[in-house]
This record gives structure tokens, C-alpha cells and sequence, in this order.
């Protein structure tokens, strides 16, 4: 069940939201060196946000490489939806949106109480520490949840604000 889609089939994934802000669009393995320098740039709170698990000391861009193709490949897949958020000329990369099925805990749950864990979205996110606890991160996720709810077709998306992973 974990390795299934859980995007509807006949719904198309939405491309991306541009502001003047922000612009979000599925991370490609072309972004690796963006997206490297933004993790290095991170590195301690995605260190404190995952329990010390990633990255770990040493993480090379060839590591980066390797999770940004499988990223890119299970979006593709509508096994997982990985956005990069970027500055709105697509030049600095400022953090990952992660669109996941809900672990397994939740779907116990879901499952205990005869609810469909069919279409529903459990989304974490990271941002660069000079954009993150400002009035960006505020409006970032006010336009974030917006798009979501308006252009995305999951019956339900749980948002993960507090402690993000990657």
C-alpha cells in the first residue's frame, strides 16, 4: 500500500505556483546544486528537525544527487510530490516542500475509524533559516495551504508545521 499512488489518476498534478514572493515546482535532479548549497545553508536546523538523521556530516552532492533523482522519479510516479521553493526568478532555492501518504501510524487510525486513507496528504516543509520564523514563512504558508486546497485534488492534507523532516 506505502508504494502505490495515492494522487487521483485522472487528475493532473498541479505545475507550479509563481508569486512575487516564491515560485514552487516539483524539484528535478537539475536543481541539485541549488539545492545542495540551500541544505548546507540549513544544515542545523534539518539536523535538529530530523532527530540528527540527514544530512549527515560529510553529505556530498552526489548524495544530493541520488535523493534529489529519487525524489524527482516518485513525483513522477505520484508516489511522493517533492516541490522546491525558489526565489521567483528560479535562482536561490529557499527550502522543499515534501507531499507524502500519511505514516503508518495515521493510517492505523484511519483504518480503525472506517476512513479512506485512499486520497489524503501529510505535508512537511523546510525553509532556509534567513526566510524561516519571518513574515515570509507567514505568507509562504498561508499561499501554500491556499494552492493546496484550491489545486491539488486530496481529500484531505494534513499540514506538518512545527518539527519538518526531510
Amino acid at each position: 500500500m506505502m508504494g502505490m499512488a495515492f494522487y487521483p489518476i485522472n487528475e493532473s498534478i498541479p505545475k507550479q505556483l509563481i508569486t512575487e514572493h516564491f515560485k514552487l515546482r516539483p524539484l528535478l535532479a537539475t536543481d541539485v546544486e541549488k539545492d545542495y548549497e540551500a541544505v548546507l545553508a540549513t544544515r542545523t536546523r534539518l539536523l535538529r528537525i530530523s532527530d540528527g538523521q540527514w544530512p549527515k556530516e560529510g553529505f556530498t552532492l552526489k548524495e544530493n544527487l541520488t535523493d534529489l533523482e529519487r525524489h524527482e522519479k516518485e513525483h513522477m510516479e505520484r508516489k511522493q510530490f517533492t516541490l522546491t521553493v525558489m526565489n521567483p526568478k528560479d535562482q536561490i532555492c529557499l527550502g522543499c516542500i515534501y507531499i507524502n501518504r500519511p505514516g503508518e501510524d495515521m493510517i492505523k487510525y484511519y483504518q480503525q475509524n472506517d476512513l479512506s486513507t485512499d486520497y489524503v496528504a501529510f505535508l512537511t516543509y523546510w525553509l532556509r533559516p534567513d526566510y524561516s520564523g519571518k513574515d515570509f514563512e507567514i505568507n509562504f504558508l498561508k499561499t501554500l495551504i491556499a494552492w493546496m486546497n484550491e489545486m491539488w485534488k486530496f481529500d484531505q492534507i494534513n499540514y506538518y508545521i512545527g518539527k519538518n523532516a526531510h
